[in-house]
């Protein structure tokens, strides 16, 4: 495809009856899979001046669909983190409080990522309800058990959306989700890691005093990929 081909969107009008139209169109099909047939211009002149100029590429249905559900999934996250924030200040923990604040700010910031993409795509974007967090209340450990469960949640649903790429080809999408799945292995240590010094330090109010410290320190970044 020219290097050319993903800036042209929507620079032409309608397909012209053209003779061959139909053929280099199935020649374009052919070589690029994904290339729909959206705007083909073939001006009725001389041969060695037929110009193509290429749409991009229309979206899988279910791709597409897929991403909008990440959105809402992300923007559920970040509703969980908040309610354990909520819960770790009305116990005192103010540290333990910061922490998630700052992962619910990176939840919103993966939403708008996903949301930007779509936009980037010209794909509809469709916001639906967000769900009210859901988690068993027990002990200060309860929340971090349960971070630990949703990262993988998570990272299932973003699989699955590389999987439905891959099954259409769709390499942009794929490479835009590389990133997505790295950040969630480390989403995933993360959790794993907090549940394990819960489990060493935790357990006396000196380690957890410590602990809840160092949780305090942390510092929101905002997500090394951006989207324009």
């Amino acid at each position: 495809m020219p290097k050319y081909a993903e800036e042209i969107l929507a620079a032409v009008t309608e397909l012209q009856q053209h003779p061959k139209a139909e053929q280099v169109f199935l020649e374009m099909k052919r070589e690029h899979p994904s290339i729909a047939l959206g705007t083909v211009y073939l001006p009725p002149c001389r041969e060695q001046e037929k110009t193509i100029l290429w749409r991009r590429s229309i979206m899988n249905d279910n791709v597409s669909l897929l991403l909008n559900e990440q959105i809402n999934k992300e923007f559920y996250s970040a509703y969980l983190y908040l309610d354990f924030a909520n819960y770790y200040a009305a116990v005192g923990l103010d540290g333990f409080e910061n922490w998630y604040r700052v992962q619910a700010q990176e939840e919103r910031d993966h939403a708008m990522l996903f949301y930007q993409y779509l936009q980037n795509n010209d794909e509809d974007v469709t916001f639906e309800a967000i769900a009210k967090p859901e988690w068993e209340r027990g002990d200060h450990m309860a929340p971090l058990k349960r971070a630990l469960e949703h990262e993988m949640l998570v990272t299932a649903s973003i699989n699955a959306i590389y999987a439905a790429a891959y099954e259409v080809r769709d390499f942009r999408t794929m490479q835009m989700l590389d990133w997505f799945i790295k950040e969630q292995g480390e989403e995933e240590k993360n959790a794993a890691d907090l549940i394990t010094k819960m489990d060493l330090f935790g357990g006396d109010s000196k380690g957890l005093y410590m602990l809840n410290s160092e949780l305090k320190a942390r510092v929101y970044t905002a997500p090394s990929m951006t989207m324009e």
